[in-house]
């Protein structure tokens, strides 16, 4: 039921324009046929007119019903992602993306495919898609993960850095970046990022307690868990 009243909200306007484009065209025919020399005219040009806004129109129910289909095709790429058949998902997620349906949320798409090839073990791959997913804030997150995995602690301060740019309301950001700036010994910076956090959130109590930390010369907590926990849920 649900479904056809999605139906019917989006196809109704098209109807009704349809329709009216369709009397248009008919009323057209009629003025060519009975009309004056100056209502043949404009039965032309009624005529004329109809027949571009149904072209048109067609063209738009096309895309439309194009994206319905890419959407659905997403929803099942989601499930296979639940289930852990990467494989699968992978396939048609390169498929999905080649074919630009969906141009406007290619940043999730981009996403979504990171982390199947991560779950797949293709780092190198996952890593590709992540900065092809350049503009969402956790492709810029997940892809700095992975880079302090591998030691390249410089890479991923500036990967943080895109991302709190882009969601400066994001406690966890401003952890991990202070933590991984401690790795390269700049706890002065590090410091400096979470001072600067401060503003963006009404309960500072976590950053505080990080610049304890850093104070006393300990690993900075990332939402009251150490990195560590993190790292694994990207494994």
């Amino acid at each position: 039921m649900r479904r056809f009243l999605l139906s019917f909200e989006y196809f109704m306007p098209l109807a009704i324009i349809g329709s009216s484009l369709f009397f248009l065209a008919s009323l057209g025919f009629l003025l060519i046929e009975y009309g004056t020399e100056e209502h043949r005219l404009k039965g032309i040009l009624a005529v004329l007119f109809s027949i571009a806004g149904l072209i048109i129109l067609t063209f738009i129910v096309h895309k439309f019903v194009k994206r319905r289909r890419a959407l659905k095709t997403l929803k099942n790429i989601h499930k296979l992602l639940e289930k852990q058949e990467n494989a699968q998902a992978i396939e048609k997620l390169k498929t999905l993306i080649s074919q630009g349906k969906l141009k406007d949320i290619a940043s999730l798409l981009y996403f979504m495919l990171a982390r199947a090839y991560r779950l797949s073990g293709k780092r190198e791959e996952a890593k590709k898609a992540y900065r092809a997913a350049a503009g969402f804030w956790g492709a810029h997150n997940n892809l700095a993960v992975l880079l302090i995995e591998e030691g390249k602690y410089e890479e991923a301060i500036e990967q943080l850095r895109k991302a709190i740019a882009l969601n400066p309301y994001e406690e966890m950001l401003y952890s991990q970046l202070a933590w991984t700036l401690q790795k390269i010994d700049e706890p002065v910076l590090a410091r400096k990022v979470l001072e600067n956090a401060m503003p963006f959130f009404k309960n500072t109590k976590a950053l505080e307690e990080n610049i304890k930390k850093i104070e006393n010369n300990e690993e900075v907590a990332i939402n009251s868990r150490s990195p560590a926990f993190f790292l694994s849920l990207l494994r």
